[in-house]
């Protein structure tokens, strides 16, 4: 039967109102769902699930305050209302970048389900926004003590302990998501840069070498691989890898960057300030990046290189 038709014979079936209203969803009318959404909330006020629907409307039109009210609402209206605070916790974090009301929502998810190691992580990664790792630690290691297949929580534990410096708990977290997850290229792109961080070069290599075998067309791994590469000063290794990602993507910016540290190391000047220049247009931080790289150091006191360094000027900043 058309919907239409049956809400013209059944006008206070509230179900149909919902039907059509998702039917304007699918059909990218927003404003014509949720007339249908808020009638049938009209109809029965205790409609929880038609409130997610108000909300999910008002969240793709950018209306965030409004979405946040329909979910407020529909955790009213429901006895289970975990489902609403994961809802909150999104919107806020993600749109309104309201930390603190994310993390109330998740002090209180996680009250009402001490055991669920999701809520812990939702928690951590809220931690990581307001930038305080060692509260995301604690949380992250909560989520895999419940659950230590969770590689969500040890990836993200081990991006957390890079940055605290603790490489060798890093590396033991990225292992433990290999285990769970053995054909995960970036968890062996992850582990490679982590052995950088250590030094373990030949480890590095190895794992970069897994990342491509299981992604050849990912110009991530090779630009990685040649990093590994240039450490153990295989230049010529590190150039074909380099060439075999800029065959992939021309663009790279770690590929570009990688080719100026390559000829730099080379002590070839004029290559190497023509890279860079080059990896500073597609991605500016490197500016920053290239002050304290020592690969630059052959070079680093040559007129190329400080005119390849120049800080951009405003202009040059919003083209890049």
């Amino acid at each position: 039967m058309d919907i239409n038709k049956a809400i013209e014979l059944h006008p206070g079936e509230i179900q149909y109102y919902r039907d059509r209203g998702l039917i304007h969803v699918s059909l990218g009318d927003e404003q014509s769902a949720l007339t249908d959404f808020f009638k049938a909330t009209e109809l029965r006020p205790d409609f929880f699930e038609v409130y997610d629907d108000i909300g999910n409307s008002y969240t793709r039109t950018g209306n965030y305050h409004e979405a946040k009210a329909a979910y407020t609402k529909g955790m009213e209206r429901t006895s289970d209302p975990l489902y609403f605070y994961m809802k909150r916790i999104i919107l806020q974090h993600d749109h309104l970048k309201d930390y603190e009301g994310a993390l109330a929502d998740a002090n209180k998810a996680i009250e009402l389900s001490p055991e669920s190691d999701g809520f812990y992580v939702t928690r951590a990664t809220i931690y990581g926004s307001m930038h305080n790792n060692k509260a995301a630690l604690a949380d992250y290691s909560t989520a895999i003590e419940l659950n230590p297949n969770n590689f969500q929580a040890c990836s993200n534990r081990a991006i957390i302990n890079n940055l605290l410096q603790d490489h060798i708990s890093a590396m033991k977290d990225y292992s433990k998501v290999i285990e769970i997850l053995p054909k995960n290229a970036f968890a062996y792109m992850n582990r490679g840069v982590t052995h950088m961080y250590l030094k373990s070069y030949p480890a590095a290599l190895e794992d970069f070498s897994t990342a491509i075998d299981l992604q050849p067309d990912n110009p991530m791994g090779y630009s990685n691989r040649s990093a590994s590469h240039m450490a153990m000063k295989n230049f010529e290794r590190a150039r074909v890898d380099l060439e075999k990602a800029l065959e992939i993507d021309s663009n790279y910016p770690l590929a570009v960057y990688n080719m100026a540290s390559l000829f730099a190391l080379l002590k070839q000047t004029g290559p190497a300030c023509q890279w860079l220049k080059r990896a500073i247009e597609i991605k500016a931080d490197y500016l920053e990046t290239v002050q304290t790289d020592e690969s630059f150091d052959p070079i680093r006191n040559t007129p190329e290189f400080q005119a390849a360094t120049k800080p951009l000027d405003a202009t040059d900043l919003k083209s890049a």
